[in-house]
């Protein structure tokens, strides 16, 4: 990957050429060239509006490519230059390009914006794109020209108007590849031929022609599949246990629950957690390591009509003490042996270890509904405090229900390895659970590639998820450590094509699937199953949405692009989550009305802020992000909330975080500080 940012501008800001497409994947050198012819008969007709206008041609084209440009962001400024044929350097060119007026004014507006020479009529980087002037090639300037493209001191791709129908691009390599300005040649004769069309208006050009917008709208996503949309989660485990109640659920070394047992035990834990004044809808603080307790407690808690709230035991207590309070969660669930610890963070606290009467067999009455909450995640905030995520019964049901991503049912032998606060143990316990399969609880505290080959081994794991960094450290270790996978599942960050494919070599009966999706869409919105001949140095997809699940690309704007450019990821569907705990300005700026037409509720979309850009398959590329926020080992870290955080130590008057891969000491977080009253302007790092 080359260094040009993918970041989107913000929404006042001046879009270049770099804001709506991504960098090459495979590094190339030199400058190549492409050749765009236009449609029968719109040069000639943009060449009569110009005659008309009394315009030259050239700046006709290029205020073409500056209204693409426009549109693409979804922004009102754009840069491009305008490059003469006797000098390599560029003068930047700002254009303003109004969502709608009249074009005719429009145009001769654009033309008469000659620009100012040098790169600094704008900012250090300059236009990344130009338009050529009319004229003979001097190839001096051209080669000029071609060095500063290849440098990154000057446009990285330059368009002239060749012959009577269409023009020539020339880009560097490097910077650009040749499908993406194959592309962006298609994207500037659909805006051409809207120019030239009769009656055009600003308003009626687009580059996304009606049958695009079909497409990556409509037709990309007909997932709708409806799956058991009056059920909860407990209830179809119920069903499950019913149907089979000595057939295996959970697994462990040293032990192992039937159906029937985990049902009676979480039912008896469900009558104390509703005696200790668990209601509907109401967070319960869930504090245990990975165990067939804690698998016991969440499935009771949900039973009580509660959410579980997963916190992990070994955190600092100032920190779940904050979750616990945030949540509003009166009643703790943890063992008595961290009484001492946590009993005065809750205004209850039920022991998993103290004994509990039978239930017996009374009528059980339902205190959930598909719209209550199951559970509570917290995650990094920028603010410098967590905040909550609310997942519905609903969304998990979404997650494992008639799904072809994952193969689930009674054989199904799923890996319980990521912490009880990850949301990849949802898929990992509901989804075997409500299937009939079992649940394989991973007995090391952190997870190792000789300890999960272990597991696999003793108990006949067939599927696993896998943070990206640690499927990368036990294919360092041994890819065939997996051996016995039916499906491996990794992702939480973007994953190397290297390790992908010697994972693909050293395992033949793998399906190894790359898995997308923030917590706030309950785990899982896109999948790409991995074909085996994937190029080693492909990037590799994170794919097409899972079933009831909708993906948009959209600009600055909030409309749809075409095929090949990026734009924010935005999330509908019965995934979406309720929002965010008690941040209704949050909730505003991340859940925001579907104006794309879903029909399915909970008919919000959630900003991911992740920029990503559809495939001519129909499956979508992942480019980073828009803002501060990271992921390390698959935890999404909002850096602004460490920065906030160290901000407030006494003795630092600055600071910065940023996220540094050290080569083979792999990522971490790194934070610059500037100490209190130094006045040698010195800075400090620790990692």
């Amino acid at each position: 990957m080359t260094g040009e940012s993918t970041a989107a501008p913000p929404a006042d800001a001046t879009a270049d050429l770099f804001d709506v497409i991504a960098p090459p994947a495979a590094a190339a050198e030199g400058v190549e060239e492409l050749a765009v012819e236009l449609a029968a008969g719109n040069a000639e007709a943009l060449t009569a509006i110009a005659t008309r206008l009394g315009l030259p041609p050239t700046a006709v084209w290029r205020a073409a490519w500056a209204l693409l440009l426009a549109r693409l962001a979804g922004v009102r400024r754009v840069r491009v230059a305008r490059v003469s044929g006797a000098a390599a350097a560029a003068s930047a060119i700002a254009y303003e390009a109004p969502a709608a007026g009249e074009l005719d004014a429009w145009l001769i507006d654009a033309a008469s914006r000659n620009g100012v020479h040098g790169a600094a009529a704008a900012d250090e980087a300059g236009p990344h794109s130009a338009w050529a002037e009319a004229g003979e090639p001097d190839p001096a300037a051209d080669q000029a020209a071609d060095q500063a493209a290849i440098d990154g001191a000057g446009p990285a791709l330059v368009w002239r108007v060749a012959g009577p129908g269409g023009a020539i691009a020339r880009f560097a390599a490097a910077r650009l590849d040749r499908a993406t300005v194959a592309r962006l040649g298609e994207l500037l004769g659909v805006v051409i031929a809207g120019l030239v069309a009769p009656g055009a208006r600003l308003e009626t050009i687009s580059p996304l022609t009606a049958a695009e917008r079909a497409c990556v709208v409509v037709a990309w996503n007909r997932t709708a599949v409806g799956y058991r949309t009056d059920a909860t989660v407990h209830g179809l485990f119920r069903e499950q246990a019913a149907a089979a109640p000595d057939r295996l659920a959970l697994a462990w070394d040293g032990g192992r629950l039937s159906y029937g047992e985990l049902d009676r035990r979480s039912d008896a834990l469900a009558e104390r957690l509703i005696a200790a004044g668990v209601d509907t809808d109401q967070p319960v603080a869930l504090c245990l390591e990975r165990s067939p307790d804690a698998v016991i407690a969440a499935l009771a808690i949900l039973k009580a009509g509660g959410a579980y709230l997963p916190l992990d035991p070994d955190h600092p207590t100032e920190r779940l003490g904050f979750a616990i309070a945030d949540a509003g969660a009166r009643v703790l669930v943890t063992r008595r042996a961290r009484a001492a610890a946590l009993a005065a963070l809750a205004s209850r606290t039920v022991f998993v270890d103290d004994d509990a009467a039978d239930p017996g067999s009374a009528p059980r009455v339902e205190r959930a509904a598909p719209t209550t909450c199951a559970y509570v995640m917290y995650t990094s905030g920028s603010t410098g405090q967590p905040k909550g995520v609310q997942i519905e019964h609903r969304s998990i049901v979404r997650l494992i229900g008639r799904v072809e991503y994952v193969r689930l049912g009674a054989d199904t032998r799923f890996l319980h390895a990521a912490p009880l606060g990850f949301d990849a143990s949802t898929l990992e316990l509901w989804g075997p659970l409500l299937h009939g399969g079992a649940c394989v609880i991973h007995g090391e505290p952190v997870p190792t590639g000789r300890g999960l080959a272990r597991t696999i081994a003793a108990h006949g794991v067939t599927t696993a998820w896998l943070t990206a960094a640690l499927f990368n450290a036990v294919v360092d270790d041994d890819p065939r450590l997996l051996s016995g996978l039916r499906q491996l599942y990794t992702g939480g960050e973007a994953l190397s094509p290297s390790h992908v494919r010697r994972a693909l070599d050293a395992l033949p009966a793998t399906e190894l699937v790359n898995g997308y999706g923030p917590t706030e869409c309950t785990t899982f919105t896109t999948t790409y199953a991995i074909p085996r001949d994937i190029p080693a140095e492909t990037a590799i997809p994170i794919g097409r949405p899972i079933a009831d699940t909708r993906v948009y690309v959209l600009n600055r704007a909030g409309a749809p692009v075409p095929v090949g450019i990026v734009g924010e990821l935005y999330v509908g569907g019965l995934g979406v989550a309720r929002g965010y705990l008690a941040r209704p300005e949050l909730d505003a700026e991340r859940f925001v009305p579907d104006h794309m037409g879903g029909a399915q509720p909970p008919h919000r979309l959630y900003r991911t802020g992740d920029r990503v850009r559809w495939r001519p398959d129909g499956a979508l590329d992942f480019f980073g992000r828009a803002d501060g926020q990271v992921k390390l080992r698959g935890f999404r870290i909002e850096l602004g909330e460490i920065e906030a955080r160290l901000g407030a130590l006494p003795g630092i008057a600055a600071c910065a975080v940023l996220l540094r891969d050290d080569g083979p000491a792999g990522k971490r977080l790194v934070a610059y500080i500037v100490p209190a009253g130094a006045d040698d302007g010195g800075v400090g790092d620790a990692a």
